[in-house]
């Protein structure tokens, strides 16, 4: 999956989805720092060392054409699930992104959890003796802050999956998201798209810029309280740190404009 608050959603979301499924997996968000966005050699070749035959992207991948390759001589399969644009050279394998050529699904502006979304939903048609529809609905809250956090258009099915994954949220069903919501000095019950956008997904945002990504994903699956206790108090952390280095470069930068306009 992607580091930001989209991919950790689709990958928290997957995450739920498999578990219901009693299937064996593990997931992997690469480094911003070390690695960069999405697809790579190196991340490819870690998840075969731990034994993967499928990779199933989250977020990334449209465009990871020999990515995709090289993990086929390895001999693993990939699904890729995203929402980006596709340039000229598509992958070689499943693709699931609406704006692909020829797509006929409606709602083109998903976000990236909201395509991993669909993938759940169709999981759910082929195995409904493991996964039922309210186990999918129930990953809704995800979509919710995903589709929020990363500015796609609040119109058509993204306006109704913010809807009732806003319900999910103020019903407090997700413990980890709930703890978040109260150290941060928010009322639950009363999350609002806006709450989402300025509060929840930067702290989210927050933990892969500045340590690590699946921070976000451990606080919204975890169900050890002592766990979610630790990690929601290192987002907090990390989201204090980023304004400081964010405030600190603001204020570099005015300097050097300044410095340019006295000269």
């Amino acid at each position: 999956g992607d580091y930001d608050a989209d991919g950790v959603c689709g990958v928290s979301l997957l995450v739920e989805v498999l578990n219901r499924l009693n299937a064996d997996y593990t997931y992997y968000i690469p480094s911003r720092f070390d690695e960069g966005y999405g697809l790579n050699k190196e991340a490819i070749i870690k998840v075969k060392e731990r034994g993967t035959s499928l990779i199933v992207t989250v977020d990334c991948g449209s465009v990871s054409f020999y990515e995709v390759q090289y993990a086929k001589e390895l001999g693993m399969e990939v699904i890729v699930t995203d929402h980006h644009n596709i340039n000229d050279k598509p992958v070689s394998c499943l693709l699931i992104n609406p704006k692909q050529k020829d797509c006929r699904y409606p709602e083109k502006e998903l976000s990236g959890c909201g395509v991993a979304f669909k993938l759940a939903q169709a999981l759910q048609r082929k195995r409904p003796d493991l996964l039922t529809k309210a186990d999918v609905n129930r990953v809704l809250d995800l979509v919710a802050i995903a589709t929020v956090g990363d500015i796609v258009a609040l119109s058509g099915e993204n306006r109704t999956m913010v809807k009732y994954g806003l319900r999910f949220i103020n019903s407090g069903s997700r413990p980890g998201l709930s703890l978040l919501i109260q150290k941060v000095g928010l009322h639950e019950k009363e999350i609002k798209s806006e709450h989402l956008a300025y509060v929840i997904v930067p702290h989210l945002n927050a933990a892969g810029r500045m340590v690590s990504a699946s921070a976000g994903v451990r606080l919204l699956t975890s169900n050890k309280e002592e766990e979610r206790e630790d990690i929601s108090e290192e987002l907090l952390y990390s989201n204090r740190d980023r304004k400081r280095l964010q405030e600190i470069a603001f204020d570099t930068a005015m300097g050097k404009v300044k410095e340019y306009h006295s000269e």
